[in-house]
């Protein structure tokens, strides 16, 4: 198994009250905690050996930590808190290791809040029997379905969720995507096999991979890696990976799923997304960032999001810059900005 480990720290350097310096050989003294109003700084005393330092925090400023003591072997100051919302705390300096980052910092570089509110909505063209994820190609949304009922399978929007036109590939898809956000052509997985097709005209689609290792589980949404270059899926926590050619690459198990919201309950099970470096599940409202060790590095609720058994976790994708989910097969595609 491939494992690439996000691991971010954050480094702070905040302005306390002054605090006095420690003797040699004792424990480091704290910072002073006098509080700056907003965008003001005082300096936090250095601790000799044997101690670090805490600076102030200050409060609705944006501050940065004290500086953690020189002296070799010396522990290292906490990094104080970071100023206002946004306001990113450094960690102290010193021998010995690093200073813990400021609070208002984005820690895994990934929702950053604890909700997020849809900034774009516009209504389902309610043709599709049961929406199975929304793609952008920079110029049109492309909305596929699972076919069971035959017919219609495909709808375009313009970029602004305008309706234009339904199409009857004769064929259902399990998920839609771009190989890269805004980047066309579109590509999705056909309805319950492991063939992985491409749209060249609307409406109209072409077979160009076809998965190694059989046929992934029922409505297991395939979609691209664009960070690196691999087709994924997700089926009760494990997270199956394909090269561009379709040779099976090692899975990564998400650790702890199934712990959150419904997630382990299908068809929440069987969805993914990647974006900002980061594998995506959702469930009932609850948003989770994984890292690609498969740890759940973030979680956060969508406002307003659908919770529909099928309609709604079917819907679940990345596109435009957003994470969508679709209230129910009469309601609404809702979308949400997590960027970092």
């Amino acid at each position: 198994m491939r494992a690439i480990s996000s691991i971010i720290l954050v480094t702070a350097l905040a302005f306390g009250g002054c605090g006095d310096d420690q003797q040699t050989g004792g424990n480091g003294g704290n910072g002073g905690s006098s509080s700056p109003s907003s965008g003001g700084s005082a300096e936090g005393g250095d601790a000799t050996a044997g101690g670090g330092d805490v600076g102030g925090a200050a409060s609705g400023g944006n501050g940065v930590g004290g500086n953690g003591g020189d002296a070799a072997g010396g522990s290292v100051g906490d990094g104080g808190s970071g100023g206002g919302a946004g306001g990113d705390g450094s960690g102290g300096d010193g021998s010995g290791g690093m200073g813990d980052g400021g609070a208002g910092g984005q820690g895994p570089g990934i929702l950053s809040n604890a909700s997020y509110d849809p900034v774009m909505v516009f209504p389902n063209h309610s043709v599709i029997y049961t929406p199975t994820g929304i793609a952008w190609d920079g110029t049109s949304f492309w909305v596929t379905g699972d076919g069971n009922l035959g017919g219609f399978t495909e709808v375009q929007y313009d970029g602004a969720g305008e309706y234009i036109a339904s199409y009857e590939p004769g064929v259902g898809f399990s998920s839609v995507y771009t190989k890269g956000d805004g980047v066309g052509p579109v590509f999705g997985r056909e309805l319950t096999w492991n063939v992985v097709s491409m749209q060249y005209a609307p409406g109209q689609w072409s077979a160009p991979a076809t998965l190694a290792g059989g046929n992934p589980p029922t409505m297991m949404a395939i979609v691209w890696d664009a960070d690196h270059s691999e087709y994924i899926g997700q089926a009760d926590g494990t997270l199956q990976r394909w090269n561009s050619a379709g040779q099976a690459l090692p899975s990564i198990s998400l650790q702890g799923y199934g712990t959150v919201s419904s997630e382990a309950v299908y068809p929440a099970s069987r969805r993914v997304a990647w974006a900002y470096g980061h594998y995506l599940t959702y469930s009932e409202t609850v948003l989770s960032a994984w890292d690609t060790n498969g740890v759940r590095v973030a979680t956060a609720v969508l406002n307003g999001a659908g919770t529909t058994d099928f309609d709604s976790h079917l819907s679940f994708s990345f596109a435009q810059g957003k994470v969508w989910v679709l209230d129910d097969s009469q309601g609404d595609w809702r979308g949400y900005d997590i960027a970092p």
